[in-house]
């Protein structure tokens, strides 16, 4: 949608002194009082959904721009972080800033563990190897799952501290 006519509907503050300013500029031009006053109220609630739109489309572009810069800062972390340490350097001193030191890498993965437990079916009276043979307990295996993921190291800028 875009914007049509420009109308003082979209910037004032009192609308009922705009509307009668409009109706005294129609009557004065002599033109057909309600057709005119519709089309005015309407362009100016068009032109007013018109600009909400450009700021929703503008948000989108803003928004995918934000994640592109994110991702390229991601990027110049951790590419820089493996430059450096590729060279055998962990620290470097600026001026501008501080530092900029490399992380330690920290790991996550996912691991399966697998254990076994007896369970027992029966009184515990009973002895546990007699109630396997017996069928009367059963060893049960179960899994845990735990999630452990590698992050690279990346590099940490140490900003200077204004007093």
């Amino acid at each position: 949608m875009q914007i049509l006519e420009p109308s003082n509907l979209e910037k004032t503050d009192n609308v009922v002194d705009t509307l009668n300013w409009k109706l005294q500029t129609i009557e004065e031009k002599n033109l057909p009082i309600a057709e005119s006053l519709a089309d005015y109220i309407a362009y100016g609630l068009r032109n007013l959904e018109a600009k909400i739109d450009h700021i929703s489309e503008m948000e989108k572009i803003l928004k995918a721009e934000k994640k592109s810069i994110k991702e390229q800062i991601e990027r110049v972390k951790i590419d820089g972080a493996r430059f450096l340490l590729d060279n055998g350097i962990d620290r470097l001193d600026g001026v501008m800033c501080s530092s900029i030191t490399v992380s330690k890498p920290r790991c996550e993965k996912t691991e399966e563990v697998e254990k076994k437990e007896f369970k027992l079916l029966v009184s515990e009276a009973e002895a546990e190897e007699l109630l396997v043979e017996l069928g009367k307990a059963e060893i049960v295996t179960t899994t845990e799952v735990r999630t452990i993921k590698a992050l690279p190291p990346k590099l940490r800028v140490n900003h200077k501290k204004v007093a």
